[in-house]
C-alpha cells in the first residue's frame, strides 16, 4: 500500500480522520491507522502503518490492539504469510453502535450516580455548599434523557449507513420546504 510516504490528499484525510476521532477519545494516531486501512483495497499490516505515518512499533502495536478490541480494526489472514495484516470493519454504524455501547453507556452511569449521591446530600446540605438541588435533579433527569435516546440508538437492529442516514438525515419534505419558501 504506502510507497514510503502518503500522496498529500491521503495524508490529509487521514490527518483529519484522526482529528475526529480523537475527539470521540480515542487517539489522533488510531483514526490515522483506521482511515489508511479503511480506504486500502488490501489488508494491511504493521510495517504499513510504521512506513506511512513514520512511527514506532509498539506505537503501532498499541493502537491497532485498541482498535481490535473496539472491533474496528479485524485481523486477517493471508495465505501463507506469518505476519499480521489488518481490514477496518466494514460495518461502521455496528461499530460506532459498539464504542458507545462500551463508552458512553458507562460515563453516562457514572454522571447519573454521582449526581444522585449529590441529591442525597439534601437541599439544606446543598443550599450550604451553594448548590441548587433543583439544577442537580436537572442534570440526572438529562442523564436518564440521554441515556434513553443512547439506548434507542444502540439497540436498534438497525446496522446499515443506509439506514442510519435516512433516519438522521432526511431531506425536509419537498412540500414543506415550498410551503416555507411561500410564506
Amino acid at each position: 500500500m504506502p510507497k514510503n510516504k502518503l500522496e498529500p490528499e491521503i495524508e490529509f484525510l487521514a490527518q483529519q480522520v484522526g482529528e475526529f476521532i480523537n475527539y470521540w477519545g480515542f487517539k489522533a494516531i488510531e483514526g490515522k491507522i483506521w482511515c489508511l486501512t479503511f480506504i486500502s483495497n488490501k489488508p494491511l499490516g504493521p510495517a504499513d502503518y510504521i512506513e506511512a505515518f513514520g512511527i514506532s512499533k509498539g506505537l503501532v502495536s498499541q493502537c491497532v490492539k485498541r482498535l481490535i478490541e473496539y472491533d474496528v480494526l479485524v485481523e486477517v489472514s493471508e495465505a501463507g504469510k506469518k505476519k499480521q495484516f489488518y481490514k477496518a470493519n466494514d460495518d461502521l454504524i455496528g461499530v460506532i453502535k459498539g464504542v458507545l455501547r462500551r463508552r458512553e453507556r458507562q460515563i453516562l452511569r457514572n454522571v447519573e450516580s454521582t449526581s444522585r449521591d449529590l441529591e442525597k446530600l439534601g437541599d439544606n446540605k446543598l443550599n450550604e455548599m451553594n448548590i441548587s438541588l433543583e439544577q442537580v435533579q436537572k442534570i440526572t433527569e438529562l442523564t436518564q434523557m440521554t441515556k434513553s435516546l443512547l439506548e434507542m440508538f444502540v439497540f436498534d437492529e438497525k446496522n446499515s449507513l443506509i439506514d442510519a442516514k435516512s433516519q438522521f438525515c432526511a431531506e425536509p419534505d419537498s412540500n414543506t420546504a415550498n410551503s416555507k419558501r411561500s410564506n
